[in-house]
């Protein structure tokens, strides 16, 4: 059998870790996260360090792809701030699942949230996936 060498290949990030954009990006894209608040790591669909297990590798596809990917977190306290920061976005990867904004915020979260991304539509963004596709399917 062959011997295990070290390659170019390791030197590249893990999945685990957000790749840096390119200098001249084609697009700008947001995954959006969740953390149940008082929940450990956020959620049961969360890694150790916050984050969904496949935020990070979704990023670099969009990284790998020539766009700019950053996860942005969704805190149910600061809807106001979070509604300026995703303006400047071409696209939004929704990785919250249907109901979890309604765990440990305040009443009308999901409410909000869901507004927030139809105006976006409205306006010709891209979210994926859309509210109304979330409600009929039960999932993102």
């Amino acid at each position: 059998m062959g011997n295990c060498q070290p390659s170019d290949a390791a030197k590249e990030p893990r999945e685990n870790e957000l790749m840096s954009a390119p200098m001249q990006p084609r697009y700008k894209v947001a995954i959006i996260e969740f953390n149940v608040p008082g929940a450990a790591n956020g959620g049961t669909d969360k890694g150790a360090d916050g984050h969904r297990i496949d935020s990070v590798p979704i990023a670099n596809g969009v990284i790998r792809a020539g766009g700019q990917c950053d996860i942005v977190k969704y805190y149910h306290n600061k809807h106001d701030a979070f509604t300026q920061q995703v303006q400047g976005y071409d696209a939004l990867i929704v990785r919250i699942n249907p109901g979890q904004l309604s765990q440990g915020t305040i009443k009308g979260t999901q409410e909000r949230f869901d507004k927030l991304m139809n105006s976006l539509l409205a306006k010709g963004k891209i979210v994926w996936s859309s509210p109304d596709v979330q409600t009929k399917m039960g999932a993102k």
